[in-house]
């Protein structure tokens, strides 16, 4: 870490890091965007949300670097395709049945969008709390083979441990997919060799950026391949300990104030 260099880069995790529940744009959104005009910083986000998802926040910050969406398996700048991987829907047909059965929640993406399997009782949770996932769609049997996502998301809201059940469908894919389970209730279903990592490298390499000159803000175990590659990673206060424990600077702040407390300590004018 070296503090005199402000780094040329900063990428900031989205879902408990810029934002805590109930996900609202409060006050300290001004404060960051200001902070980051004034000091010519090139900010921008790194999520496992589809860019519809994140785009209130990009337009709040009035980001203008690359995203990356979808963790890495997109990324999007200005609004525009800067690159996709998908992979054929059939691939998780089977899994995405079998969860359904059970009652799981089903999110399927297509980079941009992202819609739900069918409606349930956690579904309308998400649609009242947060207003999102008010779109569905069952493929008919002819879809699954045209159709491809960029992401497919599986989350058990009854009881923690069942989304194990569900690995032996992905297993005749393992060699084709990448398969995160993040706790007991999530799965994530990408192509391939897909990660924040692989995608942060990527975007450094179109960017002619090195990763040293990179600073990365998390908060949760899917930061620390990235903020082990960054030259600088920063953990915010509420983030977990295996995190705080790799990161050169741990905030005293929680979520938008810890990102400000970061940006200001290493890429303030002095």
């Amino acid at each position: 870490m070296n503090k005199s260099k402000s780094p040329r880069l900063v990428f900031c995790d989205v879902e408990g890091t810029l934002i805590a529940s109930p996900e609202a744009i409060t006050q300290a959104f001004d404060e960051l965007k200001q902070l980051i005009e004034e000091n010519g910083v090139k900010f921008s986000l790194a999520s496992g949300r589809s860019y519809e998802q994140l785009k209130m926040y990009v337009d709040k910050l009035e980001i203008k670097a690359p995203v990356l969406i979808n963790n890495g398996a997109g990324a999007r700048v200005n609004g525009s395709v800067l690159w996709d991987d998908f992979f054929p829907a059939h691939y998780v047909k089977e899994v995405v049945e079998a969860a359904d059965r059970l009652d799981m929640a089903v999110f399927m993406c297509d980079g941009d969008h992202e819609v739900a399997y069918r409606h349930n009782a956690y579904i309308q949770h998400e649609i009242e709390t947060f207003g999102r996932y008010n779109h569905f769609h069952i493929p008919l049997e002819s879809e699954w083979r045209s159709m491809q996502f960029e992401r497919v998301m599986i989350t058990d809201p009854q009881r923690p441990g069942r989304v194990d059940r569900l690995l032996p469908y992905l297993a005749p894919f393992a060699d084709r997919l990448t398969i995160i389970r993040h706790d007991d209730r999530h799965i994530d279903v990408m192509h391939k060799g897909i990660s924040k990592g692989s995608a942060l490298r990527r975007l450094a390499e179109h960017e002619k950026i090195a990763m040293e000159d990179i600073m990365v803000i998390g908060d949760g175990l899917n930061d620390m391949e990235i903020m082990e590659q960054a030259g600088i990673g920063a953990a915010v206060a509420n983030a977990c300990e295996p995190l705080k424990e790799i990161a050169d600077y741990v905030c005293s702040g929680k979520n938008t104030y810890g990102v400000i407390e970061a940006v200001r300590n290493f890429c303030g004018r002095q």
